[in-house]
């Protein structure tokens, strides 16, 4: 468990850090709340919060647009061999 719980942790500090230099939030505030990897590592599950609601869907829409852009940032920081599939909700 420990494993998982340190790499979401991690992925959700470098997230937040690559979006808020590449994603143009079109003057939202997005706050990543949760990343939620399963158990073979497969999956990461990031969950966002976007003010106003009104904003949320175009902003989810672009991020997973930029997923694997994002996920390749991540292998290069984290110096995994794989990376999770992103998806965020």
């Amino acid at each position: 468990m420990y494993r998982k719980e340190r790499m979401a942790s991690v992925m959700r500090d470098l997230l937040a850090q690559e979006i808020e230099k590449t994603v143009d939030p079109h003057g939202a505030l997005l706050t990543i709340m949760d990343v939620v990897v399963d158990e073979d590592l497969e999956k990461a599950v990031v969950t966002v919060s976007v003010f106003p609601d009104d904003k949320k869907s175009g902003l989810v829409r672009t991020l997973n647009k930029n997923a694997s852009t994002l996920a390749f940032f991540l292998l290069k920081k984290m110096k995994i061999r794989k990376v999770p599939l992103l998806e965020f909700v």
